[in-house]
C-alpha cells in the first residue's frame, strides 16, 4: 500500500489562488493567498499533517508539533508515522517547528489535536487539547482566526475551549478574533478526499462562517456547507463516529453467533459487498480510523445531563473488550489442539494500529499481547513497521527481526504489504501438527489439514 499522497489539481488550484487574490472578498483570504499572512496548523497527525500539507500548496503553512524529533522529521520530508509520501513534502511552502514562538506569525490557527481518554477508558482528557488551545490564545492577535479540527462533544467548544483562548489572549470572541470549526476527516491512501469531500463548516458568527468556507474551498473541488452553529456541526460529526462504533460491535456480535452456528464468514462477507443497503464492515479489533474515543465524551456528558446513550455505551464496552475476548478465544483454540496456554510459543504479526503505518498508539493488538503473556503464553512479536524503541518504551515489549522455529499458534493481526508479498510456504514452515493459525483479517486460504485455521 502506498503511503498518502495529498494533491490537489495545479491548474485547479492556481485558478482558486487567481480568484481569491482578485475577488473581493475577506481581505485575510486575499493576505493568505497572497502569502501576506500565514496559516499554522497545531498537532501534525493523521489529521493535521495531510490538511498542512494540502494548504502548503496554495498558502504560507507553519506546521507545529510539540515533539522537536516530530518536526525535526518532516522538516526533511518524513512523516513520523510513515503514511505521508516523501515527495508529497516537496515544493511546499511550509515550515515544521515546535517551537511555540513560531506561532505569533500566523493570523489563521487550525487546532488538530484530538482530545483523548486514558487506555482503560477511565479518565478522560481533555488536557492535551486545551494546552495547544492555549499555546494559540499566547499568540492570538485581533484579527485572528482560530479553527478547531477535533471533536469532543457538541458543545465541547464554546464551554470549554473558547473560554482558554479568551483567558490567554485577554480577548473577546467575536470582537477581536474568531472561532470556527470543520469536522475532521481520515484522509485514505486511496482516495484523494480533499478534493472529493463537502468540507462541514461553521464559525462563532455569520461573517466567520463566510471566510472559514471561502479558506476551505481553496482545497476542495465542491462548495463548503456552512452549518448554522458550532454545536449542530458538532453533533453532525459525533453522529459519524457513534455510528462506526454501534456498528463495529454488532458485526463483532454476530461474527461470534455465525461462528457457533458454522456459517462460512469469507462468502458471508462476499454477500454483503453485494448489497448496497449493508455497510461493509468487517468484524475484528478496531484500526487507527475507527477509534473514536470522542465517543466516551459524548456519554460522559450524556450522563451528566440525566439523557444516557446506553446503545453508544455498551457497544464502546464490547469494542474495547475485544483484545480480552480474543486471547480467550485463541486461549480455547489452543486447549482444543491439546495443548495448554500457559508456555506456548506464539508468534504475533503485524502490531502497530493500522496496515504499512509505524505508529502503535491505541493498538488492539498489544493489548491482545499483553493479555496472552498474563495467561502466561511466551509471545514473540514480529512487525516490519514498529519501531523497537517504541515498543520497548511505551509497553515494555521487544520486537524480534525474522522469528525462528516452529510455534504453538501464530496471530496474524495487521496486514502490512510487506507481509502480503511473503509466500504463504515461508509462513507454513513457522507451523506444525496442531498449529493454530488465527487469522484476524481472513487472509488465508486452502491451508494443509495439520493447520487450525480460524479467522473472525
Amino acid at each position: 500500500m502506498e503511503p498518502l499522497a495529498v494533491n490537489t489539481n495545479p491548474i485547479n488550484r492556481l485558478n482558486k489562488i487567481t480568484t481569491a487574490i482578485l475577488s473581493q472578498k475577506a481581505p485575510l483570504l486575499k493576505d493568505l493567498a497572497m502569502h501576506k499572512s500565514r496559516m499554522a496548523v497545531i498537532g501534525l497527525g493523521n489529521i493535521g499533517l495531510p490538511l498542512a500539507l494540502e494548504f502548503a500548496n496554495i498558502f504560507s503553512v507553519i506546521g507545529f508539533d510539540i515533539k522537536q524529533y516530530r518536526s525535526e522529521l518532516m522538516e526533511m520530508g518524513i512523516d513520523p508515522a510513515g503514511r505521508v509520501k516523501h515527495s508529497t513534502f516537496c515544493h511546499k511552502t511550509i515550515q515544521f517547528t515546535s517551537n511555540p514562538d513560531d506561532l505569533i506569525k500566523a493570523k489563521f490557527y487550525i487546532i488538530a489535536v484530538p482530545p483523548s481518554v486514558t487506555k482503560h477508558r477511565q479518565i478522560l482528557d481533555i488536557f492535551t487539547l486545551k494546552s495547544a488551545v492555549a499555546l494559540v490564545g499566547r499568540n492570538l492577535k485581533k484579527g485572528d482566526f482560530v479553527i478547531f479540527e477535533t471533536s469532543a462533544y457538541p458543545g465541547c467548544i464554546e464551554e470549554q475551549l473558547i473560554p482558554v483562548l479568551e483567558s490567554f489572549s485577554q480577548l473577546k470572541l467575536n470582537k477581536d478574533f474568531k472561532v470556527g470549526y470543520s469536522p475532521e476527516t481520515m484522509y485514505s491512501e486511496k482516495e484523494q478526499k480533499f478534493e472529493e469531500d463537502v468540507k462541514v463548516v461553521a464559525g462563532s458568527d455569520h461573517e466567520s462562517s463566510l471566510v472559514i468556507a471561502d479558506v476551505y474551498d481553496m482545497i476542495t473541488h465542491k462548495e463548503p456547507h456552512i452549518a448554522s452553529g458550532i454545536k449542530v456541526a458538532e453533533a453532525g460529526k459525533i453522529i459519524e463516529k457513534a455510528q462506526k462504533d454501534v456498528n463495529k460491535a454488532l458485526i463483532n456480535e454476530l461474527s461470534r453467533l455465525f461462528d457457533s452456528l458454522g456459517i462460512e464468514k469469507e462468502e458471508l462477507f462476499k454477500i454483503m459487498q453485494l448489497k448496497k443497503n449493508i455497510a461493509d464492515i468487517r468484524p475484528g479489533l478496531v484500526k487507527e480510523d475507527e477509534d473514536d474515543a470522542e465517543s466516551y465524551f459524548v456519554i460522559n456528558k450524556a450522563k451528566y445531563l440525566g439523557t444516557p446513550v446506553d446503545i453508544l455505551e455498551q457497544s464502546k464496552h464490547a469494542i474495547d473488550h475485544m483484545p480480552q475476548e480474543l486471547a480467550k478465544r485463541l486461549e480455547r483454540y489452543i486447549c482444543q489442539s491439546g495443548k495448554k496456554i500457559a508456555g506456548a510459543r506464539i508468534l504475533v504479526r503485524g502490531v502497530t494500529n493500522k496496515e504499512d503505518i509505524r505508529d502503535i498508539n491505541k493498538s488492539q493488538v498489544v493489548d491482545m499481547i499483553l493479555e496472552l503473556r498474563k495467561m502466561g503464553a511466551v509471545v514473540e512479536i514480529e512487525d516490519p513497521m514498529a519501531f523497537s524503541i517504541d515498543m520497548q518504551i511505551q509497553y515494555g515489549l521487544t520486537l524480534v527481526e525474522k522469528s525462528q522455529g516452529k510455534y504453538d499458534a501464530i496471530v496474524l493481526g495487521i496486514n502490512h504489504q510487506q507481509f502480503q508479498i511473503e509466500s504463504q510456504e515461508t509462513l507454513l514452515e513457522k507451523c506444525q501438527e496442531g498449529t493454530v493459525l488465527f487469522d484476524l483479517e481472513g487472509t488465508l486460504h486452502n491451508l494443509p489439514p495439520y493447520i487450525i485455521h480460524k479467522t473472525l
